[in-house]
Formats: C-alpha cells, structure tokens, sequence
C-alpha cells in the first residue's frame, strides 16, 4: 500500500491522475480524501434512471471548493452517489474507496460492496450510500465522504479495465447497473 508521499510522487508524475488535483490537506496518511458529488439516483428509481439533485446541475466536479448544498439520507435509505473527483488508476495499482471514520461512526456506508477499483479505471466513483442509523443524516456536497489508496501490483496487469468494454469505465456521475 502506498504511504503519503508515495502517493504525491505517483500523483506529480501524472501515473495516479485525480481531477481536480487534491489540495494537500486531502492527502492522507496512506490515502487521499475524495469528496461528495452534486448527483444522486435513488435506489427506488434505479429501472428508470430517474435523478434526484441536492438543487446543483447533473455536474459532478463543477461545485468545487465545497457548496454550501445538502442531501439528506433517511434512516434506512439507499441512495447512489459519486465523488467530485474524476479518478484515473495506471495499469500497475489498484485502489480501494472507503469511508472516512467520521462518516462510520454516524452510521453511513459508503460501499456495500463495490470498493475496489480496477487497474486502469478512469471516471467518477459511484458510491452506495446508506444510512444505518435511526435518524437522518445530512451529507455536505463538497464534504470529504471517503478515501482512496493504492496497492502496486507484482507487474502490469495483461488487460486493464476498459480494454474489453467494461460497464462503468469513464462513468460521470452516479452510474446504475449494467444489467
């Protein structure tokens, strides 16, 4: 796993490519801070594709610094959401998203299952989140959600994402299943 300054080396050189480019308080220990988006697809309209916005345009990484805009997920409910950064992961990393303490320890799962990212994955991280606590919760747009970190594969892998027309290379914004 890649420390901090691992992960500014690989970031300087263009291999791990975050847009916009993380301010340096979001480079964390052996992460880096990734932040709410300005879409959401609820799970009920998931056939439809029907979107609801936190009153912000369908443009993840237009609202950034941070909105004063807010979301609020209900006890029990699911909701896709996405970072604000566009992520790029070169073909020797892997990465994982996931949550930031702050948001666990309020009850609010940012993945349920769908934290790994492939090598060679470009686009927005969709998120699943879900309150699990008893009361609603209000999620910032703009606000740090989650956090990404990266593991160095043995050697480059043969076939990168995206080279057999994977579902969600180059998603923007929420994306819903490929089914």
């Amino acid at each position: 796993m890649l420390c901090d300054r691992s992960i500014a080396r690989y970031l300087a050189a263009g291999d791990i490519v975050i847009e916009p480019a993380p301010l340096q308080a979001a480079l964390q220990p052996a992460s880096v801070d990734l932040h709410l988006g300005p879409a959401f697809i609820g799970v009920e309209n998931l056939n439809d594709e029907q979107v609801f916005q936190a009153g912000l345009p369908i443009a993840p990484a237009t609202v950034y610094p941070p909105s004063p805009a807010t979301v609020y997920i209900n006890p029990g409910e699911c909701v896709l959401g996405s970072t604000m950064e566009r992520v790029t992961v070169p073909h020797f990393m892997v990465a994982r998203v996931e949550g930031k303490s702050t948001w666990g320890r309020r009850f609010l799962m940012i993945h349920s299952t769908a934290g790994f990212i492939d090598p060679g994955f470009e686009g927005f991280i969709t998120l699943e989140l879900k309150n699990l606590s008893p009361a609603p919760l209000l999620l910032p747009v703009g606000g740090p959600i989650a956090q990404i970190s990266f593991d160095l594969l043995d050697e480059p892998c043969e076939r990168p994402y995206g080279t057999a027309g994977n579902h969600y290379q180059g998603q923007s914004g929420p994306t819903v299943p490929a089914w």
